[in-house]
C-alpha cells in the first residue's frame, strides 16, 4: 500500500494512500506510529515530510481510516517493505544491471545510529518459500530465521541448539514506518552479498599477526566456505573470483564460483551463515546489505523493457543472546536489548521496545511492542498463501517505454 507519486505530491491531512477506497487521516497516523514524536504546530512539517518517506504498514490498525482500509489488497497484505529516499534507477542487461548494483553509493539512512527495522515470522508469514517448509510455524522456533548448518545446507530454527550459534543472524529489512527502531552499532554497508563477503575477508587478511585485533582463520572460517576456498586453490584466488562477479564484470559460472542463483553473480544463501561468522569474528553489531534484492541474470528478458534497481535493504543483527537456546528467549532478549520505540526527529527520545508475549504464547507474524498499540493491533497477519506469487508482485519493474 504505497502512495503514488500523485498521491505523495498532493498529500493532505486527510488523504488516500492508494487511490483506492481507503483513506486516513495521515497526521494521526504518524503520531500513532511515532508515540514518543514531539507534537505542536512546529512539528506539523516534520509529520508532512515523514509521510512522504515511508509505507503504511498498519491501516487495518490506523486511527481515522475507512471501512476499506481493513481489506486486504490484491498482493495479498497490507504490509510492504519501506520505501526508498533514493531516486529510482532502471537498467537493462546483466552486465548493466550488475555495474549499477555494485557502484550504487551507501543510502544516507545507513550512517544513522538507529534505524527503523522489521521482521517477519518465516514460518507463519512466507511458507512455502524453500527453507520454511520445517520451521514450525506457531511456535517461537518458526518466527527465527532458518539457520545454517557448517555444511551451509537449512537447519530447523529448533533445533539450533545442535549447531555453532554464530552462523545465524536476525534478518530485518530496512522499513521506515514500522516505527519500531534497531541501534545499527558498528556496521559494514554493501550492496551485495558477493561483495560483502568480499570485504569481509579481505579485512580479515588485512589484520596484523600478532595484533589483538587479529583472528584466527580457524575462528573466522567455517566449514562451507573453507572448502570453497580450498577449491579456488587459496584465499586470495577466491577473492579474484569473489571480485570479478561482486562489480558485475562476470557471473558466478563465468568465474568458478558455486552456490550461486542460475546466470547471475548473486551468492545464494548457504554463504548466509559464513557471512555471519566473519561479521562476529571482526567485532560488527550489523551488516547492511542495501541492493541484495537484485538478481541481475544472463537469462533475463529485455523483451519488456528496463528492470528497475530494487532498493529495499536486509539488516543482519549479529548481537542477538545466542546462549539462550529457547527461541522465545531469545526473541525476549532481541526485544528487551535491541529493538526500540523512537522519535524519528530526535533518535535520543527512546524507550524499550516492551516484549508483551508470554512464553507459551503464539508469537507474532510481525514485530509488535506492546507499548505500541498499532503494531501490537497488527501483530498477527493471515500467512501469504502463494508465497512465490507474492514476491513476484512486490519486486516491480520499470515501466515499457512506447516506441
Amino acid at each position: 500500500m504505497l502512495l503514488t507519486q500523485l498521491d505523495r505530491k498532493g498529500i493532505a491531512t486527510r488523504t488516500s494512500p492508494n487511490r483506492g477506497s481507503c483513506s486516513l487521516d495521515v497526521s494521526a497516523y504518524v503520531r500513532a506510529v511515532y508515540p514518543l514524536m514531539r507534537t505542536g504546530p512546529k512539528r506539523a512539517a516534520e509529520r508532512e515530510r515523514l509521510s512522504r518517506l515511508f509505507v503504511f504498514y498498519y491501516l487495518p490498525a490506523a486511527p481515522g481510516h475507512s471501512a476499506a482500509c481493513a481489506q486486504r489488497e490484491a498482493d495479498g497484505t497490507a504490509t510492504q517493505y519501506g520505501a526508498a529516499e533514493d531516486a529510482q534507477e532502471s537498467c537493462s542487461g546483466f552486465h548493466q544491471c550488475a555495474a549499477m548494483i555494485a557502484s550504487a553509493p551507501s543510502p544516507a539512512w545507513t550512517a544513522r545510529t538507529h534505524v527503523e527495522v522489521q521482521h517477519w515470522s518465516y514460518a507463519a508469514l512466507w511458507n512455502p518459500i524453500p527453507g520454511a517448509e520445517e520451521q514450525r510455524s506457531g511456535l517461537w522456533s518458526g518466527f527465527l530465521d532458518p539457520s545454517r548448518s557448517e555444511a551451509g545446507q537449512i537447519v530447523d530454527s529448533a533445533k539450533v541448539v545442535a549447531q555453532p550459534a554464530d552462523l545465524r543472524a536476525w534478518w530485518y529489512v530496512y522499513a521506515p514506518g514500522s516505527g519500531v527502531f534497531l541501534e545499527l552499532g558498528k556496521r559494514m554497508v554493501a550492496p551485495s552479498k558477493t561483495m560483502l563477503l568480499a570485504r569481509l575477508l579481505r579485512e580479515i587478511q588485512d589484520v596484523r599477526l600478532g595484533s589483538k585485533e587479529y583472528v584466527g582463520w580457524d575462528n573466522a572460517v567455517d566449514r562451507f566456505l573453507y572448502a570453497r576456498v580450498k577449491a579456488a586453490t587459496g584465499i586470495w584466488s577466491f577473492l579474484q573470483k569473489l571480485d570479478a562477479a561482486a562489480n558485475g564484470s562476470k557471473t558466478c559460472s563465468d568465474v568458478g564460483l558455486t552456490h550461486c542463483y542460475p546466470g547471475t553473480n548473486v551468492l545464494q544463501d548457504e554463504y548466509d551463515g559464513s557471512i555471519c561468522r566473519l561479521g562476529r569474528a571482526l567485532h560488527y553489531d550489523t551488516l547492511v546489505l542495501t541492493r541484495s534484492f537484485n538478481r541481475p541474470s544472463v537469462h533475463a528478458s529485455s523483451e519488456h523493457g528496463g528492470t528497475r534497481i530494487e532498493t529495499r535493504a536486509e539488516i543482519l543483527d549479529l548481537t542477538s543472546n545466542h546462549t539462550e537456546h529457547a527461541a522465545v528467549k531469545e526473541a525476549q532478549h532481541v526485544w528487551t536489548h535491541r529493538l526500540s520505540l523512537r522519535d524519528p526527529e530526535d533518535l535520543t527520545r527512546s524507550a524499550a521496545c516492551e516484549f508483551g508475549f508470554k512464553s507459551n504464547a503464539r508469537p507474532p507474524s510481525i514485530l509488535a511492542c506492546k507499548n505500541h498499540p498499532i503494531s501490537w493491533e497488527h501483530r498477527y497477519l493471515e500467512p501469504i498463501k502463494d508465497a512465490r506469487a507474492y514476491l513476484a508482485a512486490i519486486t516491480p519493474r520499470a515501466p515499457r517505454e512506447n516506441p
